[in-house]
């Protein structure tokens, strides 16, 4: 259903997005699909684009929510509704994320408001005002098909507490309109919607969890608080006249009957479903700000009982165990390995070599994101950034080896907090046993490791050129000439690229050792491929005894046996260039 509305190629219109939500057959209405591929289309189709269409809704919604809070209760209202909203550990975790809760939150806040200011206003509502509260409706509706349950608590309150007069029949007239207007796209999706609702149905669920749960969750985790700071707030603001009791505060009593009795008779709702009820959210924060508001204007300095709300809610949100349940079916695309973090760290860095991942699951790179391509290739193939992921340290040891040839630099990365130590230090070890060096570690969070390995002879540098030459078919480049630590091979880093219009097939390369007395003591024959990459080989040099010598290069035709003089070199055989010397030590 993403794939219309996000993708690489942005070339979809917003029929796209219509027609390919009615073919996936899905129970979400189109609002926030229409706005993702708008949004796409002016700034980019990026995950991390998308994410801040998520973050801009959200804090307009709390703008809505303060606005709200300030017009109906008071001034200082306004700044604990923020705080009551943006410590909300729930809506903070969908507030990053490419889903449609920031503008359901945001919409639900907006219909609450112009109900309020029609009905509760200083001024009478004009034509505009209930146009306002019906294009509201209509943005609600089309937001979510759940947005139902804060309609019927809007209706259930306008029926019992809202005043008779002109405006109590208008308003619900405006509201009507806009869900007829709707009606053609929501009769098809609610055959699907009761279709999915059973696979969500919980037989043991009854209204009391439901209103255990969403308690829990929009109280930050603490139910006792929540009611201690709103119910005795507004008590103690009565009692005293310093506040006066508006029946609207008490929306949210509506609503959590609603849900109850919602729960009890469908058996729908469940502790993980609390996202569906995030439309509920303004009426908290209407509530909740109320009651520290009146605390506020009985003492000034019971206002910083907000804080307690901020700390209740920081803890609700470090507690994973407590409230993880509330967005479960939803935490494996959550607590995916950070591939945008990895590819994003190595795209900045100019990094084009490979990346390796440990200890993940081999089948997480080929699943498919919500823009409709694999991970590997959204965060990496289309970049070109080769990369290879496994959770067997055999494998691992091969994909390394295999590539330490031409990989002149390597990343790995892996959760450290469930990879073994032992087998951390296996994954240094297998790179140390290639000659490669770790150069750089880094955390981007508090669960991944990211290393960044070179080949040692390099030393953490981007390499120097060590010689260049020249003949007739190729331009030739040393970067490095080592002995591995085994002391049993001696390594060399080169590249090399064709000139203009020569054909090379059938020509080799030929790397000797040589001694001082010009005796080749050992070699390497290598076909000339890997055309104008860094490229690393080693030459055995287990059986030479001790001492100087040279390593030389010849190019020349496998089946002619036709060599090529070198330009500019000025050892005594032009077709034998010297590239550099290095020192055997007695083991």
């Amino acid at each position: 259903m993403y794939y219309a509305a996000w993708t690489k190629s942005g070339t979809q219109s917003i029929v796209d997005v219509f027609t390919a939500l009615r073919s996936a057959n899905t129970v979400h209405t189109p609002l926030y699909f229409v706005l993702l591929q708008l949004w796409g289309k002016c700034c980019s189709y990026e995950i991390a684009t998308g994410r801040v269409l998520s973050i801009l809704i959200s804090l307009l919604a709390m703008a809505v929510i303060c606005r709200i809070s300030r017009e109906f209760v008071g001034k200082a209202a306004g700044f604990f509704a923020i705080a009551i909203v943006a410590s909300n550990a729930l809506y903070n975790f969908y507030v990053p994320h490419m889903r449609p809760y920031p503008l359901l939150v945001l919409t639900a806040a907006i219909v609450l408001w112009q109900y309020l200011r029609i009905h509760y206003g200083r001024r009478a509502p004009s034509k505009i005002d209930y146009f306002a509260l019906f294009l509201a409706s209509y943005l609600l509706a089309n937001t979510h098909l759940l947005s139902a349950l804060f309609f019927l608590t809007l209706g259930v309150y306008h029926l019992l507490l809202t005043p008779k007069d002109r405006r109590w029949l208008i308003s619900p007239l405006a509201i009507c309109a806009a869900l007829l207007l709707l009606l053609p796209w929501i009769a098809p999706v609610l055959s699907v919607f009761w279709d999915s609702a059973k696979r969500w149905v919980d037989v043991d669920y009854n209204g009391l969890l439901a209103l255990e749960s969403t308690l829990r969750v929009f109280a930050n985790g603490n139910a006792i608080l929540f009611t201690a700071l709103s119910l005795l707030g507004l008590g103690i603001g009565f009692g005293t006249k310093a506040f006066r009791i508006k029946p609207y505060l008490f929306m949210i009593v509506v609503f959590l009957l609603v849900v109850a009795a919602f729960a009890q008779l469908t058996g729908y709702l469940s502790s993980s479903g609390m996202r569906f009820l995030l439309s509920s959210l303004p009426l908290f924060a209407l509530f909740a700000s109320a009651g520290i508001f009146a605390l506020y204007r009985l003492k000034p300095w019971l206002g910083l009982l907000i804080f307690l709300w901020v700390l209740s809610g920081i803890s609700f949100h470090e507690s994973v165990p407590n409230w993880r349940t509330y967005i479960a079916g939803r935490t494996s695309h959550f607590y995916r390995p950070p591939w945008q973090i990895v590819s994003r760290m190595a795209r900045n860095s100019g990094h084009t070599g490979l990346i390796l991942g440990y200890g993940f699951k081999e089948d997480l790179l080929v699943s498919r994101n919500i823009v409709g391509y694999s991970q590997a290739h959204w965060y990496f193939g289309r970049f070109g950034l080769p990369l290879r992921n496994t959770n067997n340290l055999e494998i691992f040891q091969t994909l390394a080896q295999q590539d330490s040839v031409k990989e002149s630099s390597v990343w790995i990365f892996y959760d450290h907090s469930s990879v073994k130590s032992t087998d951390a230090r296996k994954l240094h070890d297998i790179f140390d046993g290639l000659n490669y060096e770790a150069c750089h570690s880094v955390e981007p969070n508090h669960r991944l490791l990211v290393v960044k390995y070179m080949w040692d002879d390099l030393q953490c540098e981007m390499p120097d050129i060590l010689a260049r030459h020249s003949n007739a078919l190729i331009d030739h480049e040393l970067y490095g000439l080592t002995l591995a630590k085994d002391g049993q091979r001696v390594i060399f880093v080169d590249s090399w690229d064709a000139r203009e219009g020569i054909e090379l097939q059938g020509h080799m390369l030929s790397f000797q050792l040589i001694s001082n007395e010009w005796e080749n003591v050992s070699q390497l024959e290598l076909p000339l491929v890997h055309e104008g990459s860094l490229r690393r080989f080693s030459i055995d040099v287990s059986g030479v005894p001790p001492g100087q010598y040279r390593l030389m290069l010849i190019l020349y035709h496998k089946s002619t046996g036709d060599r090529f003089a070198w330009e500019d070199n000025p050892g005594y055989v032009p077709e034998m260039l010297e590239l550099g010397s290095i020192t055997i030590p007695a083991s």
